[in-house]
C-alpha cells in the first residue's frame, strides 16, 4: 500500500515539475514581468510588518 502511495505521489511531482519547467521554458515577456511583479509585491507585503513587535 505504502509503495502505490508513494508512486502516485512521485507521478504527481514528477508531472508538475515538468510542467513548471515547460511554463518556464515557454514564458512571454508579460508573463515574466507579471511573476516578478507578483514576487515583488509579496516580499513587500511580508517584510512591511517584519520591524514591528
Amino acid at each position: 500500500m505504502w509503495e502505490s502511495i508513494s508512486t502516485v505521489v512521485g507521478e504527481y511531482l514528477g508531472f508538475y515539475a515538468d510542467y513548471g519547467r515547460q511554463r518556464w521554458d515557454n514564458m512571454t515577456p508579460i508573463e515574466y514581468g507579471t511573476l516578478l511583479i507578483f514576487i515583488g509585491v509579496m516580499g513587500w507585503l511580508m517584510m512591511r510588518n517584519s520591524g514591528r513587535r
